[in-house]
């Protein structure tokens, strides 16, 4: 006789045939546990458990369907139930294997972060020995720990010829005292099997490019200074009138650094016969810029140059020099003839400004900030912050057919080129020129083909109304510091480097250790799939058995 079942026994059977099922589910599923976790640990063991639980549980709530299960149409369901469940988990395992070997990455971030370069792939591209990183962070010691792995990663999925290694630092004092790696300095070391070595403070791209740049580069570029009027010194750590800091970021840029005077002889002349006395020079002085000097900075000194000086500087840009002038308010009059052949006036004046923004940077109204004149030069095309100036005279552009010649920076409509200024009042009037104005100039031109030993086919010139932006004081603020290298770049044909400044974070962000993104990933792609498998088993199950 058919035993009618009671409410309480069909709720009894039903959550056992729930059970049987995740348990089922539970089991199936933990070869995908064991493969995202990558360890035998308490999930997995957890998963195991609670599935031979939920089995248990399922035979004693129902005792007697183990047998109606294995015969006729029951079996037939659950053997196609089972197989169902086996293909989509096999689907899930495949589809995980593939997506691990081969990993694909999207990058819908607005300042594309996560994304290298074109500059670096193309660099990385071009690798011909084995280059190696070695980052000295703690694991997991802060943000800059996983950063600087994320991209370094970046860097090696572009070329097998690119090696890292993350070093504990406490676990590698030795190695810490070889490359000198304090809190405060470089802590990322690029070396090559050819022993040069370059040093990086951060984990970016533009500081890490840079540095590949420099070991992997054969010939080492100089930017030389001119000295011998007074100039400010490269080595000079003097905030107001020192350049180390300008030098410094040049050698960290992959270039060296070295001096030039063109009045000092190389080697003694021949020691023949001169009267003392007599000062007259039969034959002309002609000087000259070395043919192996690539790029010349001149800045203002205590005294003008001499007229063969500035000879032997016109002398240079014909045969295709590249030479940065940095300028100061009515100085350099020993320079207009060379301004003049680049089509550029240095007026005589002081550029003023009434914005009040440079009160917030602690500065008066003679530091005004210069922004990129539009449409925007290569120099100036990624920079993102104005340039400071201290003491700056406004330049006028003019025109030729031989030349080409533009503004570069300029000064805010508030600003005004003051020609008198009385008692330290700046008051616009008269012959006072309104902004905005120049206030620095880049010109061009290309090399006659009469030129006896052309140095390039096209001489670079730029011209800045102020040679203080660039000192100690002043190269850190706004975007004096890409703007200065900028510019070296430019006149060294290295516009590659230009492309690559600084690109930071600036979205949020959430960093997570390795455990905490295992359990992420186990949650997503294991445990919520499971789980929505097995309710819909479970249900299958509980309408057959009605």
């Amino acid at each position: 006789m058919h035993h009618e079942e009671s409410p309480q026994e069909k709720h009894d059977h039903g959550m056992g045939r729930m059970a049987g099922a995740i348990g089922f589910v539970l089991l199936a599923t933990a070869p995908l546990t064991w493969m995202i976790t990558g360890t035998f640990g308490i999930m997995m063991i957890a998963k195991l458990v609670l599935g031979m639980g939920c089995l248990i549980y399922d035979v004693l709530k129902n005792p007697s369907a183990m047998g109606r299960m294995l015969g006729g149409r029951s079996a037939t369901l659950m053997a196609m139930s089972t197989v169902s469940v086996l293909l989509v988990l096999g689907l899930v395992v495949v589809g995980n294997v593939l997506a691990f070997k081969n990993p694909v990455e999207w990058d819908f971030t607005k300042e594309q972060i996560h994304t290298l370069s074109p500059q670096t792939v193309q660099i990385l591209s071009r690798l011909k020995e084995e280059v190696n990183v070695q980052a000295f962070y703690p694991p997991h010691g802060d943000e800059d720990s996983t950063t600087v792995e994320e991209i370094l990663k970046r860097y090696q999925k572009h070329s097998a010829l690119f090696k890292y290694e993350l070093v504990d630092p406490y676990d590698r004092p030795d190695l810490m005292k070889q490359y000198q790696i304090t809190d405060g300095g470089p802590r990322i070391v690029i070396t090559t099997a050819g022993g040069r070595e370059a040093r990086v403070k951060g984990p970016w791209e533009d500081e890490l490019t840079q540095g590949l740049l420099k070991v992997t580069e054969q010939s080492s570029k100089t930017v030389y200074f001119l000295t011998g009027h007074g100039e400010s010194s490269t080595e000079d750590e003097n905030e107001k009138t020192g350049l180390k800091g300008f030098a410094d970021a040049i050698h960290a840029d992959g270039y060296e650094v070295g001096a030039l005077s063109l009045t000092e002889a190389e080697s003694a002349p021949t020691k023949s016969p001169i009267h003392v006395n007599d000062n007259a020079v039969n034959d002309p002085i002609v000087l000259q810029v070395p043919d192996h000097v690539q790029i010349l900075v001149v800045s203002t000194g205590d005294r003008e140059l001499l007229p063969a000086e500035v000879a032997a500087l016109e002398s240079y840009l014909t045969r295709g020099g590249r030479l940065m002038l940095l300028l100061e308010p009515h100085k350099n009059k020993a320079m207009k003839s060379l301004l003049d052949r680049f089509q550029i006036e240095a007026v005589d004046d002081v550029v003023v400004d009434t914005n009040p923004v440079t009160r917030l940077l602690g500065l008066g109204a003679m530091s005004p900030l210069a922004v990129p004149e539009e449409p925007r030069h290569s120099i100036t095309r990624d920079l993102g912050a104005g340039v400071v100036f201290s003491g700056v005279r406004s330049l006028k552009i003019l025109k030729d057919e031989a030349t080409t010649t533009e503004s570069l920076l300029v000064s805010g409509a508030s600003a005004w080129g003051e020609t008198i200024l009385k008692n330290g009042v700046a008051e616009f009037g008269p012959g006072d020129r309104e902004g905005p104005i120049a206030l620095a100039a880049v010109a061009t031109r290309a090399v006659a083909d009469d030129v006896q030993g052309p140095l390039n086919k096209q001489a670079r010139f730029l011209v800045f109304g102020d040679g203080d932006w660039i000192n100690n004081q002043y190269l850190s603020m706004q975007g004096n510091a890409d703007m200065a290298l900028n510019a070296v770049n430019w006149l060294l044909e290295d516009e590659d480097r230009i492309s690559i400044r600084p690109k930071r974070r600036e979205a949020s962000q959430v960093f997570l250790s390795e455990g905490q993104l295992r359990q992420i990933t186990f949650f997503a792609m294991d445990l919520l799939p499971m789980m929505i498998v097995a309710l819909g088993l479970a249900l299958v199950m509980n309408r057959r058995q009605r």
